[in-house]
């Protein structure tokens, strides 16, 4: 649970409150900029979405499905390597889910569902500010 902690931290790092994220995902529409959380979603989702062919996906297709440039994409991939949540080949230079960066998704989906369901700010946050 401490590593998920870590992860999570590591992906809102400029994001100053929790609250505030929560609101934003859950909320988000067309017109707002994504999160780092959300990009990161959508970078796992699109190599899960690969992984019929067990080719893997390559950085090429990877910038154009989550619309990033080189240098962002460059950035998320070391961290999501780094946290072993995506493998990355050499060989085939393609990038790979690992079991890891599947459980994340799962918990983030079983995340986002909960929060889905309450509604947002708690009464009690309501009186706090």
């Amino acid at each position: 649970m401490l590593k998920m902690v870590l992860i999570l931290r590591f992906i809102e790092a400029d994001t100053k409150d929790m609250t505030e994220t929560i609101s934003n995902i859950s909320s988000s529409s067309s017109n707002k900029r994504r999160n780092r959380t959300e990009i990161v979603i959508q970078i796992l989702e699109a190599v899960i979405d690969h992984r019929e062919n067990d080719d893997g996906v390559t950085k090429t297709t990877l910038m154009y499905e989550v619309f990033l440039n080189s240098n962002q994409l460059k950035e998320y991939l070391a961290g999501l390597t780094a946290y072993s949540l995506l493998y990355y080949d050499p060989a085939m230079r393609t990038y790979n889910s690992t079991k890891k960066g599947l459980q994340f998704l799962e918990l983030w989906y079983n995340l986002s569902q909960i929060t889905d369901e309450l509604p947002w700010p708690p009464q009690q946050l309501r009186r706090w500010r």
